[in-house]
């Protein structure tokens, strides 16, 4: 019996057995790995994580540019669409180079710690105004951000058919992941609430009252120390 489980185990997780770990037969699900909470909760946070740094940069990046960086919309617009054009040449060179690696630390996790430490760093650059209306820096933070983005998301989308060949296991770490992209939303939604604590503030005649201003160009130092903030938090949170 512990052959056959042993067998049908490595069939259906294939790094299990080489990780060490004991199979059971509480572990086995039609012959597939079954995963705990804990397991599903640490895999799934990755959702939480890249959504944190991504949707930040999606939803906030062209208010930032247009009023704090310096760049007109229609310029904004062409550079967004030239990043979409590199993307569909970059992801599958990616995907290549994942599937044909063996890196040190493990086929997916090794290209997931660089990707997230080179994702959390240029996402942070994207919302730094020290070169203020360039136009090239613009190009270079965000392409290095796009780029970095893949090389977390696709080995990221590759670790799960790893972990479980399992029907029933994977619709439960698909709805998860659902759960935990769709918390990264809500918390995206009170960037303006902590953009606020570090923005210069300003009277208001009409109220007579000091109020933060973040879309000036002298707010940009209050979205990098958020955006450094989410970084960072979404680095932590990395799988």
């Amino acid at each position: 019996m512990e052959n056959v489980v042993n067998r049908r185990s490595s069939e259906c997780h294939p790094n299990f057995l080489e990780d060490g770990r004991v199979v059971t037969d509480v572990d086995v699900i039609n012959g597939c790995y079954r995963l705990s909470w804990r397991e599903r909760i640490c895999f799934c946070s990755g959702d939480l994580a890249q959504n944190l740094i991504y949707q930040t940069v999606s939803i906030w990046l062209l208010f930032y540019y247009n009023n704090v960086f310096g760049l007109d919309s229609a310029t904004v617009a062409v550079m967004f669409l030239v990043v979409r054009i590199i993307d569909v040449v970059w992801d599958p060179m990616v995907g290549a180079i994942v599937d044909k690696s063996h890196p040190r630390w493990g086929k997916y996790r090794s290209w997931l710690i660089l990707g997230a430490v080179l994702l959390a760093t240029f996402a942070t650059l994207c919302f730094w105004n020290g070169f203020s209306g360039s136009l090239l820096y613009a190009y270079v933070t965000y392409v290095g951000m796009s780029m970095s983005f893949t090389f977390v998301n696709v080995p990221y989308a590759a670790l799960g058919s790893s972990l479980t060949r399992d029907t029933d296991e994977i619709t439960i770490l698909t709805s998860v992941r659902m759960v935990m992209a769709n918390l990264a939303g809500l918390i995206i939604k009170t960037l303006p609430l902590v953009i606020v604590l570090f923005a210069p503030k300003v009277l208001n005649p009409q109220t007579g009252e000091m109020e933060a201003v973040y879309n000036t160009p002298e707010a940009g130092g209050a979205w990098f120390i958020t955006m450094s903030i989410f970084a960072l938090v979404g680095l932590g949170l990395s799988p």
